[in-house]
Formats: structure tokens, sequence, C-alpha cells
């Protein structure tokens, strides 16, 4: 079994260009896109977004998801505003050549996750119905404090929508972070609806970072299971590590755990 690596390119460096620099100089062919200059760019000029796919053209790597921050606003903030940023963020994702859009499920106010369900599967349903449209894959990612944090309400929001236009990504450091269990307990709830992992380990106790294999988050058991289940997603490296050398530390640390679960990845260094 073989995976293919990519990265947030926005984690190596500010410009796309270095970003793109940063990656090939580590081995790493595919990208994932965030941010350019530290700006946005579903509220940017489109012009940034053409500027960085020909970046990333020139610099032979491919787009594997626009990492998008929709979703990130609070469920009672201004939902039609929201959906128009929804739109941008479909337009970016086809100027960066990528079928793939990073989400999130929306901010809730302490303590109200299931009075506000029937809202976020609403405006899911209605991201869904576009996605189908345009041929987009939304990927779903797990994340502390909103609706789907934990792996059961991960399973309530793909299976709610019941889109195949809506799949999971799955971030095993943010759920030790909201003290869930990322395997073996979400694989095995989630997995069927995996289609993209953010590798990034971290520590139960205090929910520090950390890179693949030095966490709790038992990533070798977790890419010998993907391997299992014949996973043809992309392994893509969030470090939220400290210092200059983090996507570098972050890149050695899974190679090291590949390497020691006779793992094999694909696209790799190229003469």
């Amino acid at each position: 079994m073989s995976f293919r690596l990519s990265a947030l390119g926005d984690e190596a460096a500010g410009p796309i260009a270095a970003q793109c620099a940063a990656l090939r100089d580590l081995g790493l062919w595919h990208i994932e896109v965030r941010a350019c200059d530290r700006q946005v760019l579903i509220d940017s000029d489109p012009a940034l977004t053409e500027a960085a796919a020909e970046a990333i053209r020139q610099a032979g790597l491919t787009v594997s998801a626009y990492a998008s921050p929709l979703g990130k606003v609070r469920i009672d903030s201004d939902l039609a505003e929201h959906r128009r940023r929804f739109g941008r963020a479909l337009d970016v994702a086809r100027r960066l050549g990528t079928g793939a859009i990073r989400v999130f499920t929306f901010y809730m106010p302490p303590g109200s996750w299931a009075e506000h369900r029937s809202t976020v599967l609403r405006e899911f349903a209605f991201f869904a119905a576009e996605a189908e449209r345009s041929g987009m894959r939304l990927l779903v990612e797990n994340e502390r404090g909103i609706y789907a944090d934990v792996p059961e309400r991960c399973l309530d929001l793909v299976e709610g929508v019941g889109s195949p236009a809506v799949r999971l990504l799955f971030d095993p450091a943010n759920f030790i972070q909201c003290g869930a269990t990322p395997f073996p307990d979400g694989w095995n709830l989630l997995g069927k609806h995996v289609a993209y992992v953010h590798i990034k380990d971290a520590l139960r106790a205090g929910g520090e970072v950390r890179p693949a294999g030095e966490g709790d988050g038992r990533l070798p058991e977790l890419l010998r299971a993907l391997a299992a289940s014949g996973y043809d997603g992309f392994l893509s490296l969030e470090p939220h590590l400290k210092g200059e050398d983090r996507m570098a530390r972050a890149v050695g640390a899974l190679r090291r755990v590949l390497a020691a679960e006779g793992l094999v990845e694909t696209d790799g260094p190229r003469p």
C-alpha cells in the first residue's frame, strides 16, 4: 500500500512560490492551499488565486485540496453571507484545479449542540447540493468547538446530510484535543466515510501538538488501518509546530512511521 503525501503550504512559507519551493525541497509533489501571503483566498481578488494556481503549475505541483475557512463562524451568525462565501470557495477550488474543499461545521454556543443540529444539517444540505452540481467534494474536518468535534457528531453530520459530496477529513490531533480517541474508536466509527487525513499527533495531557508517532494518536496503527482499508486519499501534513524547521520535522516523522510500518510513499522524490 502506498500513500500520497501533501502538506499545508502556508505552514512552510508565506508567498505561494516559496511554499511550493519548500515542499519540493522536502520531496513533496502535492500542496494543500490555505492562504497566500497571509491572505484568505475567498475574501481576496480572484487574481490572487489565479497567480497562486500558476505558481503551483510552474513548480510542478498539484493541489490536493483547498483548505477553506468555511464553517468557522458561529451558527447564530449571518448564514446568508456564509452561503455567498461558499460560492466563492467553489470558484477558488476550480481555479486551483482541485475537486476537494476543506470545510468546518460552525462554532456552537456553549452547551447547545443539540439545539442547533437542524440548522447545521440544513446548511450542509445546501452546501452539498451546490457541491454536487459543481463536481466538488466537501471534506468535513473535525475540530474543537464546532458541531463535528467528536466522532459521534462527525458521523451524525455525514449520515444526516447523506450526500456523496460530503466526506470526512480525519484529524487525529484534533480528536485528542476534544477528549476523543482517534484510534481505534474514531476510526472504527468513521473509517468508511474518511476521504482525507491530516497528519499531526498530540499529547492527551494538555493537547500539545506533536509530529506523527510522538503523541497519543496511535498514528502507526491508524496508518496500518488506512492501508488495510484500501484508502486512496492524501496524507496531508499540518504540523502546527514551532520553529522554522517545523515542516521538515513533520515530514521526517511521518516518513519514519511509514518506513517502520512497511508502508510506501508514492509520488516521492523525483530525479
